[in-house]
């Protein structure tokens, strides 16, 4: 029992440096930000400001990621702090409220009776923390939230189908809830979910009507409720919001989304991509042969293969979408490492008679030794390089320059006060985020970018010539009028036009003549044509 305690104490040190690590990230790079998350935090805060999304903020993505948003873009404004410090922060409590909740469900309900269970239980919860750490501009995906609301959700229903489930059913329905939210982030995250649901099933008496209660159990509901209620709030939205979003937002990205489709070498060829790939696979073959030690083996390789179908469905060979394969394999990985750890303890505590629990506090000092050199050297990179006053944006202290990964840096530098609006016209969410978000500028369009234009192309290029299709293209001559609306009333100080391909989306509605009635292009780079607005009287 003392081991034990002495074991449960050590995970939670773990827990903490890994934490403290994060936090410590978070003061060091106020403004360091990714490109999706960027624009899902700017979403956030528009909504904030009582922006009705699909309506006077349009993206083209489902909203629960933005209503989870919400939490960080508030506490940047109840502390006055930058959003991406904020939002970096609201992940580090993520992932400790994750990472704990793990902790209880192990070392609460499940089985600690030889040293493999808890090997395996300590190694489950640092790779779950550890895998963030590997994401860097990825960090604070969809797919990274999807993995940490889901993942103790996933160890609960396997001590449910095993009947280990915490006796307080509140604790069960609150991480079912959680996980039905991380599912609902995307469609796709079903798949997985699913897929692990029906390994649990097909390992009991399926002809048995007992065995489908663990469907109705606390959690099973808790995450039912959760898609329930996401799914009713559809149809409280308000009209614009719901017309907009499923008569022209869905409608058009299921046709569409191909634009941006790549090959299947491309998915998993270049180098980060195979690095995953052959993670999965070395994980899963070292995984399959300690299976009988662990029932957590099984259903996480279930999931980590899985995961793959909603990567290939996308077909798009980003990175972040394969996310939950990555932190699968590195918790697989990670098992199987403990076991050989374990082993090893064994072998010398019986040649040199040294107490196990010297051995195991090795683990946490050279964690602990390695999350301090890191952080070191993070410390002294950012004292070496130039940063930013970011007084500039609003904020007192400062960021190093380089975590503002803009080529336009220099030109808002130059020409934006901190009240001035900016509009970034371009077939992707960068370059206008992480940078819009990260100098805390006001968009100055309801169209945060114009990747529907794109869309809207490849339905008129390569669809079918139906009343529905034609119908689809011909809005893209309202989205350029829209821009034009929005561009007239707001008056933003500069606006960015893409020049391939956004400006042949642009020219045949006159878009460049109207703005050059207030405008004047300053300068042209990075594929894009830079507009000032004229100064009154020139």
């Amino acid at each position: 029992m003392k081991e034990q305690n002495i074991l449960k104490l050590i995970t939670l040190v773990l827990i903490s440096l890994f934490i403290f690590r994060l936090v410590y990230g978070a003061i060091l790079h106020p403004l360091y930000m990714g490109w999706d998350p960027g624009l899902h935090l700017n979403a956030a805060q528009l909504i904030l400001q009582g922006k009705v999304p699909y309506v006077d903020m349009m993206d083209v993505n489902p909203p629960l990621v933005w209503y989870i948003d919400m939490i960080p873009a508030l506490w940047a404004n109840m502390f006055h702090m930058p959003a991406p410090q904020a939002f970096t922060l609201f992940l580090a409590l993520v992932i400790l409220c994750s990472a704990s909740t793990c902790y209880f469900l192990f070392f609460q309900c499940a089985e600690n009776k030889k040293a493999e269970d808890t090997a395996t239980y300590i190694a489950f919860i640092v790779a779950l923390i550890y895998f963030n750490f590997l994401l860097s501009f990825d960090f604070g995906q969809r797919e990274t939230i999807f993995v940490l609301f889901y993942m103790p959700f996933f160890v609960l229903r396997w001590l449910c189908w095993n009947g280990r489930a915490p006796k307080q059913k509140w604790i069960s329905i609150l991480i079912g809830i959680i996980g039905g939210m991380g599912i609902c982030l995307k469609p796709y995250f079903l798949i997985p979910a699913l897929a692990v649901e029906i390994y649990f099933l097909l390992n009991k008496n399926v002809l048995d009507p007992k065995t489908y209660k663990h469907f109705i159990s606390p959690d099973a509901l808790g995450a039912l409720c959760a898609a329930s209620a996401y799914a009713l709030h559809f149809l409280l939205m308000p009209q614009a919001m719901r017309d907009n979003y499923f008569g022209f937002v869905v409608p058009a990205f299921m046709l569409g989304y191909n634009y941006w489709d790549t090959s299947l070498g491309g998915s998993f060829c270049p180098p980060d991509k195979r690095m995953v790939f052959w993670l999965m696979v070395l994980a899963c073959a070292l995984a399959l042969s300690l299976r009988r030690k662990s029932g957590l083996i099984e259903p996480l390789i279930v999931f980590g293969i899985t995961s793959n179908i909603p990567y290939l469905l996308q077909f798009k060979g980003w990175a972040y979408h394969d996310q939950p394969v990555l932190a699968a394999s590195l918790i697989l990985a990670f098992i199987a490492i403990s076991y050989f750890l374990v082993f090893i303890g064994e072998k010398i505590n019986e040649a040199c008679s040294i107490p196990h629990m010297i051995l195991v506090w090795i683990v946490p000092v050279a964690i602990g030794g390695y999350l301090a050199y890191d952080a070191f050297q993070d410390t002294q990179a950012v004292n070496r390089n130039a940063k930013v006053d970011m007084a500039f944006i609003g904020y007192d202290g400062f960021s190093p320059r380089s975590d503002i990964n803009s080529p336009f840096f220099d030109v808002f530098q130059k020409e934006w006060n901190r009240e001035d609006k900016v509009v970034f016209i371009s077939n992707g969410v960068t370059p206008e985020y992480p940078f819009l978000t990260q100098i805390n500028a006001a968009p100055g369009s309801r169209h945060l970018h114009c990747v529907i234009l794109s869309v809207l192309q490849y339905i008129k290029d390569m669809r079918e010539k139906t009343p529905k299709n034609i119908a689809l293209f011909e809005q893209e001559e309202r989205i350029v009028k829209e821009y034009i609306q929005d561009i007239e009333a707001n008056k933003p100080k500069l606006v960015f036009v893409q020049i391939g391909p956004v400006l042949d989306y642009l020219k045949p509605y006159g878009f460049v003549e109207k703005m050059q009635a207030s405008y004047d292009k300053i300068e042209s780079h990075d594929n894009f044509d830079v507009y000032k607005l004229r100064n009154k009287g020139s």
